[in-house]
């Protein structure tokens, strides 16, 4: 089983469902209980022949669980880049964009995304892109109504290093969407993003890996909120840090030890579900080469 990796709650949320890329470019499912987080299947490919190395998310649109990556553009001159587009990879694999021009739009070198959903009809894409040779990553987004892009843009406040990844949440009971990055000093940030874009910096992750995954999660609600967000030290150690909304901003605490907290392979990615009392992490750890999980309460 090989990075990268993405989950979500099922349909009928009594079940965790992992995606991932096999050794063989083939995206795969394999599902968990949630009540007893044991398998309730065997791998079960769904299509062949995409790029590594990916970087795949999952959400609802309509009802349906839907995963998002990249599928690399054909007739790349050769010295350069690979082109990506942001492209579904299951139920279906195609290009996302139907139109030329939002297939340009929906175009990368950066091989890294995040998509969130209202799990309705809304939709955002969000993505890096090399602006200059030697300039720190753009963030993109592309936000979706209805399963036709309709808004490209930039998200201007935020610089990210050129290993950075991503990871997104959205928070339904604001409309809010909250992206996490790697900065150029190395330290992780925080976008908030609604009417305007807020940025401010995650205390005490300035020892993150370069270039390390990352994925996080919410508990409570607008008044009693919690993020937990997960990523790597630079000794490979899960590592964890908790922001608390105060009303005006995030406040986040010192990394609490995570009970079982191992490390992690460094061609892992992270990904993370809940069952209503545990945060349940999946990843590769450094004496596998299979995706297992660890939970962590929740605060």
């Amino acid at each position: 089983m090989a990075n990268p990796a993405t989950s979500i709650l099922g349909p009928s949320k009594d079940r965790t469902l992992l995606f991932f890329i096999t050794d063989e470019g083939r995206l795969a499912m394999n599902e968990y209980t949630t009540v007893t987080m044991e398998w309730s299947a065997n791998e079960c490919p769904l299509h062949a022949a995409l790029p590594t190395p990916n970087h795949i998310s999952a959400a609802y649109r309509n009802g349906m669980v839907v995963v998002y990556g990249m599928i690399e553009k054909e007739g790349t001159p050769a010295g350069k880049p690979p082109q990506y587009i942001i492209s579904e990879l299951s139920p279906t694999v195609r290009y996302f964009a139907e139109k030329e021009k939002d297939q340009t739009a929906m175009t990368t070198t950066i091989n890294k995304l995040a998509v969130v959903g209202d799990q309705k009809k809304q939709i955002w894409f969000y993505y890096l892109k090399l602006k200059t040779d030697t300039g720190p990553l753009e963030l993109r987004s592309y936000y979706v109504k209805e399963g036709n892009p309709s808004k490209q843009s930039t998200v201007s406040q935020v610089k990210a290093h050129g290993k950075s990844r991503l990871a997104a949440l959205y928070l339904p009971e604001t409309n809010l969407r909250i992206v996490i990055y790697q900065s150029e000093n190395n330290g992780l940030n925080i976008a908030t993003i609604h009417d305007n874009v807020v940025v401010t910096e995650i205390s005490n992750t300035l020892g993150a890996l370069e270039g390390t995954p990352l994925t996080v999660s919410y508990s409570g609600t607008d008044q009693n909120r919690h993020l937990y967000l997960y990523y790597l030290s630079n000794v490979l150690q899960l590592t964890k840090t908790v922001g608390t909304w105060n009303g005006n901003s995030w406040i986040w605490n010192t990394q609490p030890q995570i009970v079982g907290s191992r490390f992690v392979k460094n061609t892992s990615q992270l990904t993370v579900t809940q069952d209503g009392s545990n945060n349940n992490l999946f990843f590769i750890d450094d004496e596998s080469e299979t995706y297992g999980y660890i939970p962590d309460a929740l605060t």
